[in-house]
C-alpha cells in the first residue's frame, strides 16, 4: 500500500511540476518575441554571402531552412542591387536569430577560394557580434 501511494504521489508531483511551474507549457503561454539581430556589414559582403550559399549542399530537411534564409534576404539583396548600392558601402539590416543562425551555419559550410577569406570572415563576424549584442541587451533572467 505504500509503495502505491508513493507512486501516485511520485505521478502527481511530476505532473504539477510539467504543467503547474513550467511557464513555457501550453497553458497560458504567452508569445515570445523572436530575438532580432542588427548584423552591421559592408553590401558587397552581404551579396557575396548570398550568393556563396547557392553551391552549398543541404539535406532534405534543411530546405526549409534554406527557403526561409533566401527569401529573408532578398529584399534587403534587392535593394543593394537596385540602389546600386557600392561594394564597400556600411549597410545594418534586421533579421530573426534563428535565421541568421542558419545563414551563417550554411555559409559555413561553403567551399571558399582564399581570396574570399576576408568576406567571408568579415560577415561571419558581424553576425556573431550581432548576436553578442542582442544577448547583451537581453540578458537571460
Amino acid at each position: 500500500m505504500k509503495v502505491l501511494f508513493k507512486f501516485c504521489f511520485l505521478i502527481v508531483a511530476t505532473t504539477f511540476l510539467l504543467f503547474g511551474m513550467n511557464h513555457n507549457s501550453a497553458f497560458g503561454q504567452t508569445e515570445k518575441k523572436a530575438v532580432m539581430l542588427k548584423p552591421g556589414v559592408n553590401a558587397g559582403d552581404l551579396l557575396f554571402a548570398y550568393n556563396q550559399i547557392d553551391d552549398v549542399e543541404i539535406a532534405g530537411a534543411e530546405v526549409n531552412s534554406f527557403l526561409e534564409v533566401k527569401t529573408t534576404l532578398k529584399p534587403f539583396i534587392d535593394e543593394i542591387l537596385q540602389k546600386n548600392i557600392t561594394e564597400n558601402t556600411p549597410i545594418k539590416f534586421e533579421i530573426a536569430f534563428a535565421i541568421a543562425n542558419n545563414f551563417v551555419a550554411f555559409l559555413e559550410r561553403s567551399k571558399l577560394k582564399g581570396s574570399e577569406s576576408l568576406k567571408y570572415k568579415r560577415v561571419v563576424d558581424a553576425f556573431r557580434l550581432a548576436a553578442q549584442e542582442a544577448a547583451n541587451a537581453n540578458p537571460s533572467k
